[in-house]
Order: structure tokens, then sequence, then C-alpha cells
């Protein structure tokens, strides 16, 4: 957001105000004064912070109202969550990794605590609703910095009178961006992160989306869909218990020391300047009454770290793999999801479970230390 600022303020000649140059504890009634007192100098204003809570919004809202003879309209650049969470998380993780120290505030390093913020704000966001700003131009957080600056200035210069820049000048807004140095830099102290309790692969995909679309073409293509399926995932859509977070468990702490060989090669991993792709299928859907579990199939890695990593997994962690889509209560222990697909590969399971296959559902996803 503040390359998109900065570039956009040397293209237009907006005023520009950071929350995160903002070293007092409560920032929100400063950052409303200097929005104010940037309006008083530049007819446009670059309010330069995540703004993803209504609070955010509607302080803004309030404190612009109080301009006298000066109605002003607000225009919110929107990097909606059209993405899977986990996805979101990893580009912004990675772009807080590659900036380096070049932030305020929000710095990487080999603790990777960087990453647990980056979830809080993904978590706690409020989606933007289309009364409380005038105009909204979505973002697409997949840009390269030259397509944000060029799709928000396409965005933007019709809506304020302005002329759209050439390529050329908006290649060199976005060299100067990249080139720019906060001025400020805060001492934030982070807690150290507590160990994991496992390590997981975090699935980029939504399950809300690939499921629902799973069943509607199961039956328009004429196949049954169980009713315990259909009836299952109904439920668990109904009550919000589909896991926001969707992950594939390799090795828990519960496992040790038995599993020390495996906890080490995960811990290796995370100590990599890149942490390794993985590539798998989901490949059938199976409940039986108490927790849904998507199995897990085909995995891979995609570079030399991945794949040897594979290479060395223990067949009886091949034969667990799977996600866990949700329980039926909170009086269910998700670990159910392994003993059902454990039981299901078996061939173990009672009349209460059914399953149904997943056709060409392909996903990605890389290894983390989690904590829940």
């Amino acid at each position: 957001k503040t390359l998109v600022g900065v570039a956009l303020t040397e293209l237009f000649g907006f005023g520009h105000t950071q929350s995160d140059n903002i070293k007092s504890k409560k920032t929100a009634p400063e950052f409303n004064r200097n929005i104010v007192a940037e309006l008083k100098q530049y007819p446009f204003v670059y309010a330069d912070r995540n703004n993803h809570l209504v609070q955010h919004r509607s302080g803004i809202r309030d404190a612009v109202r109080g301009l006298k003879g000066k109605p002003v309209k607000s225009v919110a650049l929107y990097w909606g969550f059209n993405l899977p969470h986990v996805t979101i998380h990893r580009i912004c993780a990675d772009r807080v990794l590659n900036r380096g120290e070049n932030h305020q505030s929000l710095r990487a390093d080999e603790t990777r605590a960087h990453e647990e913020v980056i979830w809080q704000f993904i978590s706690t966001a409020q989606e933007l609703a289309v009364n409380e700003v005038d105009q909204i131009i979505d973002m697409n957080i997949e840009d390269s910095p030259e397509e944000a600056v060029t799709r928000a200035a396409k965005g933007l210069a019709p809506l304020l009178g302005l002329e759209m820049p050439s390529a050329e000048r908006i290649k060199e807004a976005v060299e100067k961006a990249l080139a720019y140095k906060p001025g400020v830099k805060k001492d934030i102290k982070v807690s150290k992160p507590s160990p994991p309790r496992y390590f997981a692969l975090l699935a980029e995909v939504d399950l809300k989306e690939v499921i629902s679309d799973a069943l509607q073409s199961a039956e328009a293509d004429g196949n049954e869909v169980p009713e315990g399926i259909r009836a299952f995932w109904d439920h668990l859509v109904l009550t919000k218990r589909v896991q926001p977070r969707p992950h594939i468990t390799i090795v828990h702490s519960k496992g040790l020391p038995d599993s020390q060989a495996l906890w080490d090669r995960c811990q290796h991993l995370q100590t990599l300047s890149t942490l390794p792709t993985f590539k798998f299928r989901l490949a059938e859907l199976v409940t039986n009454g108490d927790v849904m579990a998507a199995v897990v199939e085909e995995l891979e890695g995609t570079d030399e770290a991945g794949q040897e990593f594979v290479r060395e997994l223990p067949q009886d962690v091949r034969q667990r793999l799977h996600i866990t889509i949700g329980t039926k209560s909170k009086e269910v222990d998700p670990y159910q999801g392994k003993v059902l697909v454990e039981q299901w590969k078996a061939g173990e399971t009672g009349d209460d479970c059914v399953s149904l296959t997943l056709n060409a559902v392909k996903t990605n996803g890389q290894l983390k230390g989690l904590m829940s």
C-alpha cells in the first residue's frame, strides 16, 4: 500500500500521510488529524493505513466531515479477500521478508514472528461495505508493483479529473517508490514465538468454494451425492464450522520422541531462505456424521528440498495425509479426521461412513510450524 501511495503521490501530486510514521501508542486520533491537515494543503490525500476495520473507516469519515466548506469524497483502494486466506498470507509474508529492514515496524527476522502479525490482520479484517465510501477501486494482491500502480491510476484518473499518466511515467514512479526509505524506525518489541505444537502444510484452498462447487458439479453431471455428505456439508456451512485455515498435519509434538527425525526435518525446512512449495490433490471427501475430511494424494515437492522431504516421508504419514474439513460440534476433536481417514483407507469404517470422489481438485501449500 505504501509503494502504491508513494508512486501515486509522484504521479499526481497527492498529499500522503502514513499511520506507521506515528510514534504515539494511540495512532488513530493523530492519523485522522494528519489527514485533515493534509486536506487543507492538497486536494487529494492518500491515507496510508490498512484501514481493515470498520472503526478505522468510520473514524476517517468522522474526521473529514468537520472540514468547513469542503465536502470530502472518499475512494477506497480495496484489496479484497478473493483468494484463500492462506494464499494472501503467503504473498504478504513473502513481501515482508523480501523488503528486509525497509519498514517502520513490521520487519522479518529468523523467528518469522511477522507471519503471526499478518495472520492477525487477516483474521480480524472486516469486509468493506459499499456504503462506507463513495467509490471503490478493486485491487489485486497478486499484481506486480507496476501493475498495482497502473490499476490504481486507471481507476483514480477519471474519478478525480486527472490525466492518465503514460506507461513510462508509471514505470519511473514505481522505481522511485521501490527506492523509498521510511524516515521513521520503531523499536517494536515482539515476543519470541512459542515453539510450534505441530508442523503442517497450509493448503492454499477455499474449502467452501471448492467443496460447494464439487457437490454442484457432481449433481449437474447426474452423479448421486450421498445424503450423508450433503447433509453434513450443509451443517458445517450453516454452523460456520468449515476449517478457515485448512492444513495437512505432518507431525505433532504429541508424537515425540518417536517422530523426532521427522520433526527435525520439518524444523530444518523452516531455516531455508525460501520455503519449499508442495503440490497435492484432494482426492476423496469422507464423513461419518461427526467429522468430515478430504483425503490427500499425489504429494510432490516443487524444488529439490521439497522433493527430498517427500521422498523421506514415512509410509504411515503418507497413508494418513488429509485435511479435516470440519467437525459436527466443538465437542468433537479435529483429530478424529485423521482416525476416519486411516479407517477409511483400511476399509474398517462402519455403515455411517460415506464418501465422494473429488475430481481434479489440485492445490499447493508450504510447511509451517503452527500453534493452533
